[in-house]
Order: structure tokens, then sequence, then C-alpha cells
């Protein structure tokens, strides 16, 4: 698993699909935590995060960086898919309060 904390994605799309296909294809699942506090660019790194996502069977979750519990409680859902796979986030999902959204992003959940 690939953990990408960030604001926009600067680079072109196509390079995105192709980092993408070229990490599902390694086994390497991309969440991303989305600063969504860049507005103007936000539209398309939006849309760029969701299809590395999809190519990587992977999640999107935005945050609010001034949102510090927010961010430790995503952080400790991804280590928990990372430590124990989708079984044991779904076992943690009722003390882990952002087990729940990245569930519902994952294909295999």
């Amino acid at each position: 698993m690939l953990v990408y904390v960030g604001d926009v994605f600067e680079e072109s799309d196509d390079y995105a699909a192709e980092l993408a296909t070229s990490l599902r294809v390694r086994g390497t699942r991309v969440v991303v935590l989305h600063d969504r506090s860049q507005a103007p660019q936000w539209d398309r790194s939006a849309e760029t995060f969701q299809q590395i996502a999809k190519l990587t069977q992977g999640a999107v979750l935005a945050f609010d960086p001034n949102a510090i519990t927010q961010l430790r409680d995503m952080l400790a859902a991804m280590a928990t898919l990372a430590a124990g796979g989708v079984k044991l986030l779904q076992a943690r999902s009722s003390e882990l309060s952002a087990a729940k959204l990245l569930l519902a992003q994952l294909p295999d959940a």
C-alpha cells in the first residue's frame, strides 16, 4: 500500500494513469489523503486522485489540514489496513472513525 498526502496533482492525467497502472501491476494499492484547502486546483486534482485510486483499488479521503484529529484517525485506519488488510480494518471499524470512510471506497471491502 502506498499513502499519498497532498493537495494538488500537477502532472498530467495520462502520467497519473501510467503510474497507477504500474503500481496496480505490482499489487500496490494507493490511498490518497487529499488536503482540499487549495480550492482553485481542487477539482482537477480530485478527479486525478479518484482515477489513481480506482486504478489501484485504493481510496481517496479528503481532510482539512486544520483538523489534526481527523488526519490522525485516517492514518490509524490506513495503518490498520496495511497491517491486516480489509478484514482487520472491518473488525476495527467500530473503534476507528475513519475506517468506515475507507471501507466505503475499497472495492474489496
